[in-house]
């Protein structure tokens, strides 16, 4: 196997090869090299020799691969965005290329509600540390984020999908009086009621 690296300011290659390298079809290869700076693309290639027997000769295989690395180092406008959970409460964090925070960065917001035929939109600022607090998500099951563009920031749109942890609870008082010509309509999602899906207590 041999490991290439080529510089992005001067392209200048750096090859390393590794004798006796062992792969397996069930499982990966990990192989550690040190990465030069300033490091543009790097090339794997593995050779092999196959002894045919029954043609008593033997026959070399060779394939190669290319990785293009992109370390964003004439990109001031890098940013990215993640989602955290800390508990039970999700943060919208905003950070830089070297992981800086992104303070005061405006961001479209728009939700999709559980129960709700349209998105809601709202739009919020990240605060010193790069963030957005937006609580727990109570019945929200998707949102999409974008950070506005600037001249620090570089607009990128993502969606996460959120666990579905829906949780109805009727009424706020504890009992319901009705006469025995009355009925009751509550709001469900289901199309078919089951066991399995709705339960009073």
């Amino acid at each position: 196997m041999t490991l290439q690296t080529v510089n992005k300011v001067d392209n200048i290659t750096v090859s390393k090869s590794y004798e006796d390298v062992k792969l397996s079809d069930s499982q990966e290869y990990e192989l550690e090299f040190q990465v030069p700076p300033n490091v543009a693309e790097i090339n794997v290639t593995v050779s092999t020799t196959v002894n045919i027997v029954s043609k008593g000769e033997k026959k070399n295989f060779s394939q190669s691969q290319s990785f293009t690395v992109n370390n964003h180092s004439q990109d001031h406008d890098f940013c990215e965005a993640f989602l955290r959970n800390v508990d039970g409460k999700y943060i919208y964090v905003v950070k830089g290329k070297n992981g800086e925070p992104k303070k005061g960065v405006l961001v479209d917001l728009e939700f999709t509600h559980t129960f709700y035929h349209s998105n809601q939109s709202k739009t919020l600022k990240t605060d010193r540390q790069g963030e957005i607090l937006l609580g727990p998500l109570k019945n929200i099951i998707r949102f999409n984020a974008t950070p506005r563009s600037s001249r620090i920031i570089r607009s990128s749109r993502k969606t996460w999908i959120l666990p579905s942890n829906i949780h109805l609870s009727y009424p706020d008082r504890q009992t319901i009086t009705l006469l025995s010509t009355e009925s009751l309509r509550l709001p469900f999602k289901h199309k078919e009621v089951k066991a399995t899906n709705l339960s009073f207590l």
